[in-house]
């Protein structure tokens, strides 16, 4: 999951993205890591959606909240900059190989959101800037 900080002080990865480019420094973010991000809207109208439908008693015992499509956090980090106008200079692919920061066991983490998508009747999922 993506979005902006609820608190001021522990800031996400959006709002490193906008730090970054504020003030003009460079931002290595991932480009060949995959996941099934989705955005905390998105996932907070999923959960919501699944308690107005079951109330606390969701059928299945595991549901992946998840996007249809993997994406890195570069293309995160360029399609939000992208949808806010901001300038996306300073945002730098990283592949996974190069970063010191981050140990990974592979490179794609997908989930499988049909169960999801069966039961809120929709048919697609994905992430929303």
């Amino acid at each position: 999951m993506f979005g902006k900080s609820l608190f001021h002080d522990k800031p996400h990865f959006i709002e490193h993205i906008e730090r970054s480019i504020k003030n003009r420094e460079v931002f290595d973010v991932l480009s060949d890591y995959y996941e099934t991000s989705l955005d905390y809207d998105s996932v907070a109208k999923c959960i919501y959606k699944l308690y107005e439908i079951f109330g606390p008693h969701i059928p299945e015992s595991i549901i992946n909240i998840a996007s249809d499509e993997a994406i890195s956090k570069y293309e995160i980090a360029i399609k939000y900059a992208r949808a806010y106008n901001l300038d996306q200079k300073y945002i730098h692919p990283l592949r996974l190989s190069d970063a010191v920061f981050f140990i990974a066991k592979r490179c794609t983490i997908l989930l499988d959101n049909s169960l999801l998508k069966k039961n809120l009747k929709i048919q697609e999922l994905k992430i929303k800037f």
